[in-house]
């Protein structure tokens, strides 16, 4: 499982993703320290996912969430990543 990922969400208007994954063991200080940092609450929460929002207008949102592993399992940074965006 990566470290990371950043997804297009396929429905209602465009809304990007920025997802950290996150071990069993510590999502749920994780989910303190990101509500601390980004001063806001949860917009959406499940037992092993939840969501902020960062921006939004009428066209696009972007959120930044949260993505608990299954027990056991660990993220593990790759060596490199490719972003690529349509225009």
């Amino acid at each position: 499982t990566p470290l990371w990922a950043i997804r297009p969400v396929h429905y209602g208007k465009e809304i990007i993703r920025f997802t950290i994954y996150c071990r069993s063991e510590n999502f749920a200080d994780i989910l303190k320290l990101y509500e601390l940092i980004l001063k806001r609450p949860v917009c959406q929460k499940k037992a092993d996912f939840c969501v902020f929002p960062v921006y939004s207008n009428m066209e696009i949102d972007i959120q930044f969430s949260l993505k608990k592993l299954p027990k056991g399992q660990v993220a593990m940074p790759t060596e490199s990543a490719v972003l690529e965006f349509r225009v």
